[in-house]
């Protein structure tokens, strides 16, 4: 099913074009097989990009300072091509550099292929979902993002399908438990900051939501308290030491857990609509088309 939205809350003025599944797909539907990624290539475009990259804004007639920043982050993350749609399990996936996705994010887009990213919505034991969590940090602080991230390149050599390993690992790093039996829901391309293709997980986790709630408070605490007097690697790096898998509490000041139906679902969505940015909202549309 195909679907058009128009984003009118955070970050609004455009609208969202993504595709719902007539049913979900697992995980078990895939055998995982080459993506187009050569052993060696990492290496290769992480020295090489950036200048392959101010090359490319030169010939445009753009200043390389004025269009990327070049941060610690430095690595790969999955591309996927913008314009090409292949079986939801079948698709290919390219080496994109930090670098590249710094491109994007401050509007410089000729390049064929987008970031691919995961969101997805853990379900608790007593039938909660975890509808997202309240931004911390200078990036989009104060506003409600579900759990999800970047594919991480990595991840093309865990055996598993890149899209739900990564599903599994942003659930374990953000909420703390690993996503059991999770489905694939469908994808949208959000056309602003991210300009990302961002594929949607539901599955459940082997907790309850006061279980989900307590563990995200300890670990935020914990972060914060060590992050007084250290660095935030430091901090996240007291997490590992204590043994709590939640490694990236710190994105998040608060998680957000929701009866698991539509008409809490969209009550949610409709009262926190001036803080959800495109990806939030792409994906909530999504979720809400396979709920009964």
């Amino acid at each position: 099913m195909r679907f058009t939205v128009a984003h009118t809350g955070r970050d609004g003025g455009q609208s969202l074009e993504g595709v719902a599944f007539e049913m979900p797909v697992g995980e078990c539907h895939h055998e995982v097989g080459h993506y187009g990624i050569r052993e060696g290539d990492a290496k290769r475009i992480l020295e090489r990009d950036d200048a392959l990259l101010s090359h490319e804004l030169a010939r445009a007639g753009l200043d390389f300072s004025d269009y990327v920043w070049i941060p610690d982050w430095h690595e790969l993350v999955m591309g996927i091509w913008v314009d090409r749609e292949e079986p939801p399990l079948e698709m290919r996936f390219y080496p994109l550099s930090s670098y590249r996705v710094q491109a994007y994010r401050r509007g410089h887009r000729p390049f064929k292929v987008v970031q691919a990213g995961v969101i997805v919505f853990p379900v608790t034991l007593d039938e909660r979902v975890v509808f997202g969590g309240v931004r911390a940090g200078a990036d989009m602080a104060g506003t409600v993002a579900p759990i999800g991230g970047a594919v991480d390149y990595p991840l093309i050599r865990s055996g598993r399908h890149p899209i739900f390993a990564s599903g599994r690992s942003e659930c374990v790093e953000e909420v703390g438990y690993s996503l059991a039996e999770p489905e694939m829901l469908g994808h949208f391309l959000e056309p602003s900051y991210y300009h990302c293709r961002t594929f949607v997980l539901r599955g459940g986790v082997k907790a309850n939501s006061g279980e989900v709630v307590e563990l995200h408070s300890s670990a935020l605490a914990a972060y914060q308290k060590q992050r007084r007097y250290s660095s935030h690697a430091d901090a996240e790096g007291m997490l590992k030491l204590l043994n709590m898998p939640n490694t990236g509490a710190w994105e998040h000041s608060e998680l957000i857990l929701v009866p698991y139906d539509a008409r809490h679902i969209q009550q949610a969505r409709d009262e926190l609509m001036p803080r959800l940015g495109p990806i939030a909202l792409g994906s909530l549309e999504i979720l809400l088309r396979h709920m009964p």
